[in-house]
């Protein structure tokens, strides 16, 4: 049976610093013998960033002092004055009181306004032997996280991604710890590693958000998709990723997955020939969809905006049946033959 998982009810960045501080406090080696399974994981788990940050470094961890929200100001140019901005690292490790891993955490939100940058200053400037990590727990694109390392390389410093899966390695290493929170911190995420990977067994109409972004991670690491993420709008919003942008008349044109539906759209930013665009796009998708034997390929119902889809494969003409599961490899060469016709297609 199921029991309920307070990590559920408190699925905020605030609550996974609390964890992971509370873990790594148990790094210090005061704890070696009174919590010997907490103090090892914990330490194997520093010993990881430190790893993927400087391999060669040598570090015998000792004394071990955790800080969430450590709070700091920056100056700022705003408007042409010079103004005083707070910043917050998520979590900050001391090591034997010379060593210092700075962790932005974060779940499902992004990296953004420069955060990581004002951390590897506010640490340069501090005189710090740091290291940076960027925890992430949650799903992003490629796109996004390859910003990552170089938001702060002007700066000479890298913060290196340690994602879900690295975590549950080194968590699930250690099946014997008995400890109410540990446990339930592990059964969460790895709840989420689950749910990401149920579009590989689940049928399709049992799919969730986590399932879509599970296929968009598979094919992301097969380097097809150019971005994924959540598109918001007033009917609810929906899971898009978008293969490689190309241009038509100079203008943008895409092939992407709207969860259920592979899409063909244009982008035209000028309202007045937003009507002309689309129609002059979509007759000339179509036909040229009809001359190469693609018929499952047809009109969609029309829209007007900046985007604007021009033509549309089904769910069943692409990804399958409600009732049916992935056929991964068959999927894959599905997305290639129509991603090849809209490459030569836009080219033209």
């Amino acid at each position: 049976m199921n029991t309920p998982n307070l990590f559920s009810f408190a699925p905020s960045e605030l609550s996974q610093d609390a964890f992971f501080a509370w873990l790594f406090s148990f790094a210090d080696k005061k704890y070696q013998n009174g919590f010997k399974d907490l103090h090892e994981v914990s330490q194997k788990l520093l010993y990881a960033f430190i790893q993927k940050c400087r391999p060669d470094f040598q570090i015998d961890i000792q004394a071990v002092d955790v800080k969430t929200q450590y709070s700091f100001t920056i100056n700022e140019l705003i408007d042409g004055k010079i103004k005083k901005k707070r910043r917050k690292i998520d979590i900050l490790i001391v090591i034997n009181d010379d060593f210092r891993i700075v962790i932005e955490s974060k779940t499902n939100s992004k990296e953004h306004g420069n955060q990581l940058y004002d951390y590897a200053k506010h640490a340069i400037e501090k005189n710090w032997d740091f290291i940076g990590i960027y925890l992430k727990t949650g799903n992003e694109a490629k796109c996004f996280l390859n910003q990552i390392p170089i938001k702060t390389r002007e700066l000479g410093i890298k913060f290196e991604i340690f994602n879900r899966q690295e975590i549950l390695s080194v968590l699930n290493s250690y099946p014997n710890i008995d400890n109410d929170i540990f446990i339930s911190y592990l059964s969460y995420l790895q709840n989420i590693e689950d749910k990401t990977q149920s579009f590989k067994s689940l049928p399709i109409k049992d799919w969730n958000s986590r399932s879509w972004q599970g296929l968009y991670e598979y094919l992301d690491n097969l380097n097809h998709l150019s971005w994924w993420d959540y598109v918001p709008n007033p009917s609810g919003g929906f899971w898009a990723a978008n293969f490689k942008k190309s241009t038509w008349q100079d203008y943008s044109v895409v092939f992407a997955i709207h969860q259920q539906t592979l899409v063909f759209g244009v982008f035209v930013t000028e309202k007045d020939k937003q009507t002309k665009i689309r129609n002059q796009f979509s007759q000339f998708l179509l036909k040229s969809a009809k001359e190469q034997g693609l018929s499952h390929i047809t009109k969609p119902k029309f829209g007007k905006g900046e985007f604007m889809q021009v033509a549309q494969i089904k769910q069943k003409d692409w990804l399958g049946g409600d009732d049916e599961r992935i056929d991964l490899e068959n999927v894959v060469s599905i997305l290639n033959k129509y991603h090849a016709f809209f490459q030569i297609l836009s080219d033209k």
